[in-house]
């Protein structure tokens, strides 16, 4: 998009009217190349706008993620500090990360996964788990 060729298209339009010419092929191509110079010009403020708001919308789903974050870090920090062990679990109940507090709590040996992978209810007692 050139502003100075819309620019140079309406100063000829001008001089046209000014002068009387009656040479409408010169007349409708300076329009038809004035017309897509605006069309051009919108669509760009269009993208413009679009990229705008995409970025917007990325950069509050990133500070939203980093205060989601942010919470979390703080709730695990004071749960460690007033439970035995805290667990992570997916929605099948299978702890998604290592528990050494939950092989102390439940008197097992030390191992790398330390539960991990493992379901929660495999982890009851089968009298416990009929309350569950």
């Amino acid at each position: 998009f050139s502003g100075s060729t819309l620019w140079r298209s309406a100063q000829l339009l001008r001089q046209d009217s000014q002068c009387g010419l009656e040479d409408s092929g010169r007349h409708d191509s300076l329009v038809q190349d004035m017309l897509q110079e605006l069309i051009i010009a919108y669509l760009i403020m269009a993208l413009q706008v679009t990229f705008d708001r995409l970025l917007l919308e990325a950069s509050r789903a990133t500070v939203e993620a980093n205060e989601s974050k942010q919470v979390e870090t703080t709730a695990r920090s004071l749960l460690s500090r007033l439970c035995d062990a805290v667990l992570r679990a997916d929605a099948n109940f299978c702890l998604t990360e290592p528990s050494q507090g939950l092989a102390a709590v439940l008197l097992k040996e030390a191992a790398p996964n330390y539960f991990e992978g493992e379901s929660f209810f495999d982890l009851l007692e089968v009298d416990d788990k009929a309350r569950v």
